[in-house]
């Protein structure tokens, strides 16, 4: 189990910002080529931020650079309480039920926190007097999450905790991850689930040749797309709007940025007989793959 409890004087800086990094970089090799390169990022209590982008970006390095686990290149790290960690690869004894598991870590971190609660909430107590190594890899990540949360920790930093899950499984994890959230605690996770991250996440950051961008379009653009004889009538009644209106073969797509307009095109629309196919916000997974998809 990892534990650490920063020696940062705390009275420096916003009392809600637990962790903060200023010009962050990482390089490796003669080359000196980044692999983080002048990162500044914040993560604030009762938040959750999820580190998003392509295998080999970086974000595994990131994330163990805050645990101290790899030293930084340059720049500068600020930490404030204690930190619980979940790595990707599940590291319990095996041959030990999952209760022993967490009784012996329990005992080493003189931890309080009441673990029949959580295994009751991950549906996991009856199972977890049987052997670790009869679990299936669902089971093994919802044990190392609550090893996680047993130093009853101020950040939560995760790495992939949805890969390779069922669906059930996501959703049980995502749930526990909203209610600690919710209890004020701060969440770092790495992931490629976006379904699940969009659900989760308060800011999400895509990680590309040493940089982040923050992905956040998706929430306030709102489309729709259909199909539609006579667009020229539909233009003429909405020529007031400055539409962003997009032909894809036999389909039309609007996005609007200002999703107040939404009501009035979807009035324009039924009445000008066009065939709605959907509509709603662009989901996270689509703005990723629209933004960051290759080109030749």
């Amino acid at each position: 189990m990892f534990q650490y409890k920063s020696k940062i004087n705390q009275s420096k800086g916003n009392e809600n910002d637990l962790i903060k990094t200023i010009s962050l970089r990482k390089t490796y090799g003669i080359s000196k080529t980044p692999v983080l390169d002048s990162i500044d990022f914040v993560l604030k209590r009762g938040e959750c931020t999820c580190i998003v982008g392509p295998n080999g970006s970086g974000k595994t390095t990131f994330l163990n650079i805050i645990l101290g686990i790899i030293p930084k290149s340059s720049g500068k790290i600020i930490l404030k309480g204690k930190i619980g960690f979940s790595p990707e690869t599940s590291i319990n004894f095996q041959w030990l039920s999952a209760y022993e598991n967490i009784q012996y870590y329990r005992s080493i971190s003189n931890s309080k926190v009441n673990v029949e609660e959580y295994m009751k909430f991950l549906n996991i107590s009856e199972t977890g007097r049987r052997q670790m190594k009869y679990f299936s890899k669902g089971m093994k990540r919802k044990i190392d999450i609550i090893r996680a949360i047993l130093n009853e920790p101020d950040i939560l930093v995760l790495d992939e905790p949805f890969e390779g899950l069922d669906p059930v499984t996501c959703n049980e994890i995502t749930e526990l991850l909203m209610k600690i959230k919710n209890s004020g605690k701060a969440i770092l996770m790495s992931s490629h689930d976006l379904g699940y991250v969009e659900r989760i996440a308060d800011e999400v950051l895509f990680l590309e040749n040493g940089r982040v961008t923050k992905i956040d379009q998706h929430k306030n653009l709102y489309r729709f797309i259909f199909k539609i004889e006579k667009i020229e009538d539909f233009k003429s009644k909405t020529n007031n709007m400055e539409l962003l209106i997009e032909k894809t073969e036999e389909l039309y797509i609007i996005y609007l940025y200002d999703a107040q307009q939404k009501n009035a095109i979807l009035k324009e629309l039924i009445n000008c007989d066009a065939d709605i196919i959907e509509q709603g916000f662009k989901t996270l997974e689509e703005e990723y793959v629209d933004k960051f998809k290759k080109t030749d």
